[in-house]
C-alpha cells in the first residue's frame, strides 16, 4: 500500500507540473528592438522617421495622448500650433513583445491657436 501511495504521489506531481501555465504563444518571438528616431519639421508640422525594426509589422505612435498606427517607417503630424511636442514610437508584431517606446521632442515656432 505504501508503494502504491508513493507512485500516486509521483504521478500527481508530474500531472501538476504538466498542467502548469501554458506557454504564452503571443510572445514566442521575444521583444522587438526600440526604433531609432529622427525628425524634420516646419513651423507647423513634424515628420518622424526611423529605420525598420526587424520582425516589426507595424508601429504605434503617441502625440499629446492620441495614438496613431502605421506600417511605414515615417509619420507626419500637420497643422500643429507652436510649442513643444514629444512624439513616442514603438514597434509591434504578432508573436512578439512590443518594443520599448522611443521618444523625440520637437519645438515648433508656428502660430499659437487663438479663438477671436
Amino acid at each position: 500500500m505504501k508503494k502504491f501511495f508513493s507512485l500516486m504521489m509521483i504521478a500527481a506531481a508530474f500531472a501538476f507540473v504538466a498542467c502548469g501555465d501554458p506557454i504564452d504563444d503571443e510572445t514566442v518571438g521575444g521583444k522587438l528592438a526600440t526604433p531609432q528616431l529622427s525628425e524634420t519639421h516646419t513651423e507647423t508640422s513634424i515628420t518622424v522617421t526611423w529605420g525598420a525594426v526587424e520582425n516589426a509589422e507595424a508601429y504605434m505612435l503617441n502625440l499629446d495622448g492620441k495614438f496613431y498606427n502605421t506600417e511605414e517607417c515615417s509619420y507626419t503630424f500637420e497643422n500643429l500650433n507652436g510649442g513643444s511636442y514629444t512624439v513616442r514610437v514603438k514597434a509591434t508584431a504578432e508573436g512578439y513583445e512590443e518594443s520599448d517606446w522611443a521618444k523625440i521632442t520637437v519645438t515648433l515656432t508656428g502660430l499659437i491657436h487663438a479663438d477671436w
